[in-house]
């Protein structure tokens, strides 16, 4: 107030001048407002500052937030240039939930996530479908196909009246039955009732021959090579041979299914027994069984049975196939007259009805041979059933 009043004294002075112009006014309104500033800073006790000096601060003020923003940036900017660094040299480090998506693009879970916390129903994008057996079109409850070959009624019915006899049966005391002891032939009748013709029937095998004129029908032959193989049933070594080979007798035509061994004979001569009979099991086509017998006394050796002595199996119940197709017309004399008459089963369940052909002519095998037959089964025979009052053609 006090630089007013003599502003305004010094213009009564000089008898208060006119103005010339208007510019002029608004300088000394500057003036006057300016020092009307200067005086209530006075008055509050804070000077007051320059306006180019309040243009400084704030021009200085602004530049600080400009510096410390692009601070702000430039340590961002370092520390994505650190963190990149680091996932380049250690990539297992990463959290699974940053890991790089698979190869197809599909998203990986997070490693918190147990596998157990999966509903049931809940599966991998990239897992694949599990497998079946079952076909689309498959009717479930369709039987299954037959392995048996087509138009083969024979091996249809494989033997389906002596599954006791052709399946490979372990040997040892669990073994059902047995050619001695408590499982021995006395006691097979008494093991399952469906073997009672063992003990009951009336015309069982093997029986004993007298050597006299025989009247049976000749057979017709027609063996070729087949692909076969040996097992150890757990009672003898069998030879199965694929279809093929046949007999006929009469008017019925019997094809060869499998061959096995005995030692010593089953079938007796005038009361003699062989160290070896080779019994051949035919079938014809309503399941009526055939077997010829061929006995084989200790002499000249046997290639074929040589063969398949040497091709035993190691293990009980294991196939061993063949190299080369075998003949088993080799296992035959040249001579093939037969004595004939009807009988059964040798072995259990002792099925009657089966027609048996025993070879008059007799062949060998060496010592050695049969007595490699015989570490395996020292005894594996039935003993000669009574006759009866069959005739032996």
């Amino acid at each position: 107030m006090l630089s007013v009043a003599l502003v305004a004294c010094a213009m009564a002075a000089t008898g208060c001048e006119q103005i010339k112009s208007l510019s002029k006014v608004h300088e000394l309104e500057g003036k006057v407002d300016a020092l009307t500033t200067q005086m209530a800073a006075l008055s509050e006790g804070k000077p007051d500052k320059k306006p180019d000096e309040k243009k400084a601060e704030a021009k200085k003020a602004d530049e600080k937030k400009v510096d410390e923003k692009k601070a702000d940036e430039k340590k961002a900017d370092e520390k994505k240039a650190d963190e990149k660094k680091i996932d380049e040299k250690k990539p297992d480090d990463k959290k699974p939930e940053d890991s790089v998506a698979k190869a197809d693009d599909k998203p990986v879970e997070k490693a918190d996530k147990k596998p157990d916390d999966k509903k049931p129903d809940d599966k991998k994008p990239d897992e694949p479908e599990a497998k079946t057996d079952a076909k689309p079109d498959a009717d479930p409850q369709a039987k299954p196909a037959s392995k048996k070959p087509a138009g083969d009624p024979a091996l249809a019915r494989l033997l389906a009246v002596v599954a006791e006899n052709t399946k490979a049966k372990p040997t040892g005391p669990g073994n059902r039955w047995s050619y001695d002891g408590k499982t021995g032939p006395a006691a097979w009748s008494s093991i399952d009732p469906a073997w009672a013709a063992c003990n009951a029937g009336k015309s069982q095998s093997p029986v004993d021959i007298e050597p006299r004129a025989g009247t049976a029908s000749p057979i017709e032959f027609t063996y070729k090579p087949t692909p076969a193989a040996v097992i150890d049933t757990g009672h003898s070594l069998q030879l199965n041979v694929q279809p093929g080979s046949e007999i006929e007798i009469g008017d019925t035509v019997y094809q060869l299914v499998q061959v096995h061994f005995h030692t010593p004979s089953e079938h007796t001569i005038a009361g003699e027994h062989y160290p070896l009979e080779v019994q051949l099991v035919h079938q014809d086509g309503t399941g009526k069984l055939a077997i010829l017998s061929v006995l084989y006394d200790s002499g000249a050796e046997s290639k074929p049975l040589g063969q398949l002595w040497s091709a035993w199996p190691h293990k009980v119940g294991v196939a061993t196939k063949l190299g080369k197709p075998f003949d088993p017309s080799e296992l035959l004399p040249e001579t093939r007259t037969v004595f004939r008459y009807t009988g059964s089963l040798t072995t259990p369940p002792c099925t009657e009805g089966v027609v048996w052909s025993v070879m008059r002519r007799t062949l060998s095998d060496s010592k050695a041979h049969l007595a490699a037959f015989a570490s395996h089964y020292p005894h594996n025979a039935r003993e000669v059933q009574p006759l009866g009052d069959r005739k032996i053609e």
